[in-house]
């Protein structure tokens, strides 16, 4: 009953004060553009390999300029894909900040066409063929707009609470 009471006190005198303009909405964006910014993501092929010296030789001839495919119907030491903690990273666009900390950091900087080695928990090495990447950029404001407003809304009515129980 209390809490149908308050809902209904909140309504009828708080939130009839509680207005939003468009230059607070801008500034806002502007404050915590981080807060709307789309991540970086990357599309990599792997080919996965028990031994250390594998995946190096491996890399040495894709820089080469062996065709990918080719290396992976033909290299030797890789690993089943059905093998227990082998990541599947292939063909997939992938937010990197969701990845392993130690493979973030192995394509950290790369570019479409690179090749890098990374060495999982698992002790696994991964030759990573980098095929694709969308850097990290700002939502436009028309887009994040609807997410904007609610915020400022929510975070205005929460001070209006907190202004009115203060004056109580």
């Amino acid at each position: 009953e209390n809490s149908l009471v308050f809902g209904a006190f909140i309504k009828k005198v708080v939130v009839p004060d509680v207005k939003l303009k468009e230059e607070e909405l801008k500034a806002h964006y502007e404050e915590h553009i981080k807060d709307y910014t789309y991540p970086e993501m990357m599309k990599m092929n792997t080919l996965v390999f028990e031994r250390r010296e594998d995946a190096e030789k491996t890399i040495l001839t894709l820089r080469k300029g062996t065709e990918f495919q080719w290396v992976k119907a033909n290299a030797e030491g890789q690993l089943d894909r059905n093998t227990r903690g082998i990541l599947d990273l292939d063909g997939k666009l992938l937010t990197t900040r969701d990845l392993p900390e130690e493979l973030k950091k192995a394509i950290s900087g790369a570019k479409a066409g690179d090749f890098r080695l990374y060495q999982s928990s698992e002790n696994y090495f991964y030759v990573i063929s980098i095929q694709q990447v969308v850097p990290s950029r700002p939502q436009p404001y028309e887009e994040a707009r609807e997410n904007v407003a609610q915020k400022v809304y929510d975070d205005k009515l929460k001070r209006a609470v907190d202004d009115y129980a203060d004056k109580l």
